[in-house]
């Protein structure tokens, strides 16, 4: 990345990119410096700023964070991301419907952003709204190969009153996964407190345990 920056100092996609791997390296000074530099080059990009913003969303600085997505929207109002993380902001301060209708925006902008899909569900979810369920198909649809995404679906399912459709989806991510005990456990659990299978929870338990 050194190398295309002596080559041409204004590249912004290798300025992200360096940003990234200083982000890696728990670098949070050289992070702000590279994307400094980034808005200065390319002030109308909003990318850098959008980092700017989770850079200081991860550091707790929430205000600041907020102040750098007003800023990215000044420039771009079709902005998933943005729309994304002024969400999270509300949420680090309690304001669910403030966090929900943001990230409905973010997803009418950009139907495949998984991210904001998850969010989504995750907040109806706590209200056990049963419409939950359809944003995490929606999340595991937009990212098929997302094992993170598929075992959040799973155990929402599992712990929503679906659970054969929690064992088929633990069944799909074994096949991805086949040595995954978080897996074959949550599938014995499945079968032991909601099916009231003793004999397969055992059998997945006794995987485990192998």
């Amino acid at each position: 990345v050194n190398t295309a920056l002596s080559l041409d100092r204004k590249n912004i996609d290798a300025h992200l990119v360096l940003a990234d791997i200083y982000y890696a390296l728990g670098d949070d000074d050289n992070i702000l410096l590279t994307l400094n530099k980034a808005c200065e080059y390319a002030p109308l990009d909003t990318r850098p700023i959008i980092k700017l913003s989770e850079l200081s969303f991860l550091q707790g600085n929430f205000r600041m964070a907020g102040a750098y997505i007003d800023k990215a929207l000044e420039l771009d109002k079709y902005n998933p991301k943005a729309y994304y993380m002024r969400g999270m902001i509300a949420i680090s301060s309690n304001d669910t419907a403030a966090a929900l209708n943001n990230f409905m925006i973010s997803r009418m902008q950009q139907a495949d952003f998984v991210d904001p899909l998850i969010q989504i569900a995750h907040i109806y979810a706590a209200k056990d709204d049963t419409i939950a369920k359809m944003f995490f198909e929606e999340a595991v649809n937009a990212a098929p190969y997302n094992n993170y995404i598929a075992y959040d679906y799973a155990m929402y399912l599992q712990e929503n009153g679906y659970p054969e459709e929690a064992l088929s989806c633990y069944d799909s991510l074994l096949k991805q996964m086949p040595d995954n005990t978080d897996f074959i456990y949550n599938k014995g659990y499945v079968y032991l407190v909601y099916l009231g299978d003793d004999e397969k929870a055992l059998d997945c338990f006794d995987k485990v345990l192998e």
